[in-house]
């Protein structure tokens, strides 16, 4: 069994404190939501001040959960986004090459193998769509669907994430 968590923390818990430590919000949500669920894959949307200080909330959370983190390239959104992975699950993870161009908030791509079936590629993906953009949120949906294509059945895929979606209502006049 694997146990998968996706998360947005909204704005990564929030600014750190004015002495320095880490928000209530985001040390909650690590210690008491994420830490007890002992999850092999997490991701995380949001993550809007992981990228700080040398990396400082990625590396705290890592050295909470025992996971290795990713965290995304900082795009048009300014709020990246993070996947974790328990390395006694997935033993081999690099990060995975794609043209970031087409995202408001780029995604964090890992290709990683399965320790019970490391002959198998799989590809990791946390993405946060655009709010602000419904074409944007289609076209984000094509460059997903166009990564996983690319796998050529090499292997699996799981993602997930903040797709900004709402209910669309009839207007009547």
């Amino acid at each position: 069994m694997v146990t998968i968590v996706c998360l947005n923390l909204e704005r990564d818990g929030g600014e750190d404190n004015p002495d320095g430590t880490l928000p209530q919000r985001w040390l909650d949500a690590h210690h008491h939501i994420l830490k007890p669920l002992e999850a092999d894959l997490v991701l995380r949307q949001e993550a809007k001040y992981s990228h700080l200080a040398d990396n400082r909330r990625l590396k705290a959370a890592e050295k909470l959960l025992g996971m290795r983190g990713f965290l995304s390239p900082n795009g048009a959104g300014h709020n990246p986004t993070a996947l974790f992975i328990r390395p006694e699950t997935f033993p081999v993870a690099e990060r995975r090459p794609y043209n970031p161009m087409f995202w408001r908030t780029p995604p964090t791509v890992v290709s990683a193998r399965f320790a019970d079936a490391p002959q198998s590629e799989l590809m990791l993906m946390s993405w946060h769509a655009a709010f602000n953009s419904p074409r944007g949120r289609e076209r984000e949906a094509d460059e997903i669907t166009e990564l996983i294509d690319r796998m050529e059945g090499r292997g699996g895929f799981i993602g997930g994430g903040d797709c900004n979606e709402y209910v669309r209502r009839e207007v009547a006049f």
